[in-house]
């Protein structure tokens, strides 16, 4: 597969695959085998992306240069995409960088779940690259030539359809699970219902239980937009 992510994961979930067999064969305690997979995905997660890249995936994306991405997280799939000379401006909310937490801070976040500025799950997790601090807003300053970037969107928050309303260009690449599982809103698989058609769909390695893919998706009427 070729990426250093893929390439950790091989070892790492090998070794974590002869665990859960030993546990589930001799104790069957599926309880403490799930824990273990959550565990070393969490782990993974943080440290890299919510989904896997791969050659074959970062080929495709390639041809859709120059991108937007819009929360961008540690910034890995904007690292593979720099490290293949693809053009690429990656933006997060909360950048990892400068994410360090004072005991102060990690104090009141216990109490409030929240913080202005920083992001509890990146904590202590340094950026593969270039992040900057952004919001979909930033989108209606990009050209038309510029392409939509979105990994792994919340489905929790509005900001995938805020990107669809700001990006001003053709294409979307766009990773993570289809309408109905763990990204987007309702918002956004109802814009790319209405306002886009699927170019192709390329499979990425899954983390158990999850079932994401790359998809391309193009704007329909593109040319005919003034």
């Amino acid at each position: 597969m070729g990426t250093e992510y893929a390439q950790s994961l091989d070892f790492e979930y090998d070794e974590l695959w002869k665990r859960v067999v030993v546990k589930e064969s001799r104790f069957g305690n599926r309880y403490d085998s799930l824990m273990d997979r959550m565990h070393k995905r969490d782990e993974f997660t943080k440290k890299y992306a919510w989904a896997i890249p791969t050659e074959e995936a970062l080929e495709v994306i390639e041809k859709y240069g120059p991108l937007v991405e819009m929360g961008a997280g540690t910034g890995y799939w904007a690292y593979e995409l720099r490290k293949r000379d693809v053009l690429i401006h990656a933006y997060d909310q909360y950048p990892p960088d400068g994410n360090d937490w004072t005991e102060a801070e990690i104090e009141q976040y216990y109490k409030d779940h929240q913080h202005p500025d920083k992001n509890w799950y990146h904590r202590g997790a340094p950026s593969w690259t270039e992040v900057l601090r952004g919001t979909p807003n930033v989108l209606k300053t990009y050209d038309p030539e510029w392409n939509l970037f979105l990994c792994w969107p919340p489905y929790d928050t509005d900001m995938a359809a805020y990107s669809l309303g700001y990006h001003r260009g053709e294409f979307i690449c766009y990773v993570g699970e289809r309408d109905g599982g763990c990204n987007g809103d309702r918002m956004f698989w109802r814009l790319i219902d209405r306002l886009y058609h699927e170019v192709e769909t390329i499979d990425i390695p899954n983390w158990p239980g999850i079932h994401d893919y790359v998809t391309i998706y193009q704007r329909k009427n593109f040319g005919s937009r003034a």
